[in-house]
């Protein structure tokens, strides 16, 4: 089952180190991704990560990973 996660607004929220959110702000990436939001609290534990995003029109998956 999945855990119900509070909505995180910002990437400070999550944790993120002060040059990745100027780094982000840079970009115009103000509020992280879902995925975002559930990935970074583990790369922070120093968990190995990987991710799948899958766009529900195409079914077309993007994987990412940390190690």
């Amino acid at each position: 089952m999945e855990e119900e996660r509070e909505e995180v607004k910002s990437f400070k929220e999550l944790g993120t180190v002060d040059e990745l959110i100027e780094a982000c702000d840079s970009l115009g990436w103000k509020n992280p991704s879902k995925i975002q939001a559930d990935a970074i609290p583990h790369a922070l534990e120093g968990k190995d990560l990987i991710g799948l995003r899958c766009a529900v029109a195409d079914h077309k998956c993007k994987p990412w990973c940390s190690p």
